[in-house]
């Protein structure tokens, strides 16, 4: 079998998005969801289409794995489930991911986040110079598989007495204080209103109905997530998930989890997925008292330069 690997053009990002959409499943493991690169379109379209790498048959022009550089020395991959063990895609994979004339990764230290049952992950960590790196925790809260979920609503009650509540972003202001309470929940965020714009633009967010949440605590705006679908049946995710710097600590972002959770109930996800690093251990605590459950540790590959 002949692979081709290519750089999509920006129009072909809808194609891409659905493809990423028809493999998410909550018995084999992805790591890059649809809603992924939604939240990396926020950079526009252009940048996200030439972050992007796609490995296809050459008979069929069939896609076979999807990448994304989410930073110019961190890969994260994924594979076709019916493709995870292809000998020939695998070896394609590896000799583009580790070759930096091959306009993948670039020479000097770099990461590579691949599903740990994809044959390609084996070939890479058998390169030379490569090794286990940072270490994830992948979390899931079973939402049932509801078939037929109630009507959505702009608005869920979270919390004891009411006293917090999740909107969904919708008029300007809101979609303004969603922006503030992401900057001021992640130092060095660069997130502005028109970037909250460009990732609504996106394929994954208009056409599987991805929602931007803002939590409230009485009149003030204290945290914010968005949940990203693949459609009813499949796993959602959260993407990002934040609270204002100066309520951490008050068990807001298990709250807001919450909240996200209930929302892609709503959406008829079958289940809510999140990722994040190991040794951030204040969200892995919150997601788990949000009703998340672990389910595997996995380490990316590193290759220092």
């Amino acid at each position: 079998m002949e692979i081709i690997l290519e750089t999509p053009s920006p129009s072909f990002l809808g194609h891409i998005t659905a493809t990423l959409a028809s493999w998410q499943s909550d018995i084999v493991a992805n790591h890059i969801h649809p809603g992924d690169l939604g939240w990396f379109e926020r950079f526009g379209t252009g940048k996200a289409a030439a972050s992007v790498r796609i490995w296809s048959s050459a008979a069929d022009k069939t896609i076979l794995a999807i990448g994304l550089l989410d930073g110019a020395d961190l890969l994260r991959a994924t594979v076709a489930p019916s493709a995870r063990r292809n000998k020939a895609l695998a070896r394609a994979m590896a000799a583009d991911i580790t070759d930096p004339e091959r306009g993948v990764l670039p020479r000097g230290s770099v990461s590579v986040d691949i599903s740990a049952d994809a044959l390609v992950r084996e070939h890479v960590a058998a390169a030379d110079g490569w090794a286990e790196g940072e270490q994830w925790t992948w979390l899931r809260a079973d939402l049932g598989g509801a078939e037929a979920p109630p009507p959505p609503s702009s608005s869920s009650a979270v919390g004891t007495a009411n006293l917090l509540r999740a909107e969904t972003a919708q008029t300007a202001e809101q979609i303004r204080q969603r922006v503030d309470v992401l900057v001021k929940a992640f130092e060095g965020s660069t997130f502005t209103v028109d970037k909250w714009h460009a990732m609504a633009a996106s394929p994954a967010y208009k056409e599987t109905g991805a929602k931007c949440l803002v939590l409230y605590e009485g009149d003030e705006a204290v945290g914010a997530a968005t949940v990203w679908s693949a459609g009813p049946g499949r796993p959602g995710m959260l993407e990002p998930v934040g609270v204002s710097a100066k309520h951490h600590g008050r068990g807001l972002g298990t709250a807001l989890c919450r909240a996200a959770v209930e929302e892609l109930r709503r959406m008829g996800a079958s289940s809510a997925v999140v990722g994040t690093p190991s040794s951030n251990v204040s969200a892995v605590a919150a997601y788990k008292k949000a009703g998340f459950v672990m389910t595997r540790l996995h380490n990316d590959l590193y290759r220092e330069g």
